[in-house]
């Protein structure tokens, strides 16, 4: 790897940060910080294990924590014990949070637009193009090929 290629990586997260206002305290001027915003998105209309949602976006269960008193605290959310295990915790949208969930989808269409409308039609699908392949190879540099005992759970659900 070389310098040329970290200070590009750099500069492109530079870019999209302000481009997309990651930085901002009130992201799409809706009044919360974007980790808030996309919480909301992920706990999507049926609700999530509260496990899963640390997971997903690779979270400490304390910061997870926090976001969810702030949601719980304005209305957005509800947090208890999930069906079967009660170790296990579950979030849900109330009322309000799937208004406000819905809010920032559009917004969220907007911004993307944003980004579009000034392009003519060729390079409009050409950064559409790039954006899938940036994606694609992020996800790719997270696989994680290891062994697994043949009688462990793992295993047995790549069997199925």
């Amino acid at each position: 790897m070389d310098q040329r290629q970290i200070e590009q990586v750099r500069r492109f997260n530079r870019v999209v940060t302000q481009h997309v206002g990651a930085l901002e305290d009130s992201y799409l001027q809706r009044g919360r910080p974007l980790g808030q915003a996309r919480l909301l998105h992920e706990i999507g209309p049926d609700g999530a294990d509260v496990r899963f949602l640390r997971d997903r976006l690779k979270l400490d269960s304390g910061y997870v924590s926090r976001l969810l008193r702030s949601l719980e605290a304005q209305g957005l959310v509800k947090t208890g014990n999930g069906t079967g295990d009660g170790r296990i915790r579950r979030v849900v949208l109330t009322a309000k949070g799937h208004a406000e969930r819905a809010t920032y989808d559009a917004l969220s269409d907007e911004l993307a637009t944003s980004f579009l409308t000034p392009l003519d039609p060729v390079q409009r699908e050409r950064l559409v193009k790039a954006m899938a392949e940036v994606e694609r190879l992020l996800r790719a540099g997270e696989v994680e090929l290891r062994f697994e005992a043949p009688d462990s759970a793992a295993a047995r659900s790549c069997l199925e």
